[in-house]
């Protein structure tokens, strides 16, 4: 039998407070904590669970399917579409627990509903298979219209071992599109390796990327070596910052992609790779090829199915719930129970954001870190983002029609109001108690869910 997991008060409040299901089990898999969200979600009694083996509620159909059973099975965080006995269906991701000497100490799952309109590859790119509360695993977060398109082309390119073009600013998530690229498609049970070819010297990315073959050059090692390319085979390598790659090796590249084979430096002979290929990077490669800084067809080869990962300041919708996902991350990482006003959740979603979704997850981080109080309030933020917001707000007076701002004063009090409805079901599970805390009716809230499109309308956590 696995250690029991003990929860200090703190822990206790993040985990009643979080809208998403939480179920603890032990290292057995024996459940023993799950919060009310859990409970709402899967419409049953915590009766039903606790001091049962997940095997077991499976077996007594309590649960059709367990995400727990595949990461003990699998050994790594796990994903599962879930059905209960109640007919409620989910989507679940569980992941392991470490303590200081590596050892699991117990399982994990955090669970969503599956919505009508909502394919689970959608949901699977919310959680992912390495979502364990950890900062650098973050899930993609978005239902802005960019979003969704985006993660419908995913949804469709992942049928197909094509190549695949990343491009977007410094920060929005390539490297993590890319991985769920990578889990989503034929070559997901393969290794998903990363080569960053602006950091590598270009004398040495010959040999890194194709590999050599033994006494190919001086300090070469006796067996010869294998490339990235052959590391990665029957699975994804990511050229990240593609556009860097020097132009002699390029023509090698595009041989690779056509041919499936490689050429190590020093060989005579091809060795077949089945290695998919997908290229990322923040740079304009078309206008590169235009220039003669890029080839062409090696151009045209990496762009059959080209992602342009939105800046975050073109989906400002986005931002509330990022807020609110980072918060939940963090305080479940440093066992805080930190919280933001509506006044600086709009703040900060009239910021630019020139870091995109890393600058804004490093700032929460900080502000988690060095806020002494449960709330973040505006005068909290750093002063870049007040003035800017302040800058903002005088440049979008001055610059529209007179009497008139950029955005309609109607535009403004719906988006303070989706921030303020945001935060209410972030802190209550039950609708009822997030109508009582905004001081209206139920009824009330039910229509400005509907109205907003928020993850508290029906059939998901907190309905």
């Amino acid at each position: 039998m696995g250690i029991k997991p003990q929860f200090s008060l703190e822990s206790e409040a993040i985990i009643q407070h979080c809208t998403y299901g939480i179920c603890v089990a032990d290292s057995d898999g024996v459940m023993t904590r799950v919060n009310s969200a859990f409970e709402h979600i899967t419409g049953l009694g915590s009766q039903h669970f606790l001091d049962v083996h997940v095997q077991d509620a499976v077996d007594k159909g309590i649960i059709d399917n367990s995400s727990i059973l595949r990461l003990l099975r699998r050994k790594r965080p796990s994903t599962a579409t879930v059905t209960t006995m109640a007919g409620k269906k989910l989507f679940s991701s569980a992941f392991p627990v470490y303590d200081k000497r590596q050892h699991v100490i117990r399982l994990a799952t955090i669970m969503r509903s599956v919505q009508g309109t909502q394919s689970l590859r959608e949901l699977e790119s919310f959680f992912g298979d390495h979502t364990a509360f950890h900062p650098a695993q973050s899930r993609v977060v978005g239902a802005s219209p960019q979003m969704v398109d985006l993660f419908n082309r995913i949804e469709r390119l992942s049928l197909f071992d094509c190549p695949v073009l990343l491009t977007g600013e410094t920060g929005v998530g390539k490297g993590l599109f890319a991985r769920i690229i990578h889990e989503r498609s034929p070559s997901c049970q393969g290794p998903f390796l990363t080569v960053n070819c602006s950091a590598i010297p270009a004398h040495l990315m010959e040999s890194e990327l194709f590999g050599y073959e033994p006494g190919a050059f001086t300090g070469a090692r006796r067996n010869g070596k294998e490339g990235l390319l052959e590391s990665a085979r029957g699975g994804t390598l990511l050229l990240d910052e593609i556009g860097d790659l020097p132009l002699e090796l390029q023509p090698k590249l595009l041989r690779v992609i056509e041919a499936r084979s490689v050429l190590r430096v020093g060989a005579v002979e091809e060795k077949p790779v089945d290695t998919r290929i997908i290229a990322s990077t923040n740079r304009d490669v078309e206008s590169m090829v235009a220039e003669g800084r890029f080839r062409p067809d090696l151009f045209y080869r990496l762009n059959v199915v080209p992602l342009t990962i939105p800046p975050l300041r073109d989906r400002r919708e986005d931002i509330p719930e990022l807020l609110y996902h980072h918060l939940e991350q963090f305080n479940l990482r440093y066992g805080t129970s930190t919280w933001i006003s509506p006044e600086a959740v709009d703040a900060l979603t009239g910021y630019g954001w020139p870091g995109n979704v890393r600058e804004l997850a490093n700032l929460v981080e900080r502000l988690v870190i060095l806020q002494g109080r449960d709330l973040i309030r505006v005068e909290d933020l750093p002063g870049r983002l007040k003035k800017a917001r302040r800058t903002a707000t005088v440049r979008e007076i001055e610059g529209g029609r007179p009497g008139r701002c950029v955005r309609p004063l109607k535009e403004e009090l719906e988006g303070y109001e989706k921030a303020l409805l945001s935060e209410a079901l972030h802190r209550y599970p039950r609708q009822e108690d997030a109508a009582r805390a905004l001081d209206i009716s139920l009824s009330t809230l039910t229509r400005k869910i509907r109205k907003h499109g928020l993850k508290g309308s029906p059939g998901t956590p907190g309905a």
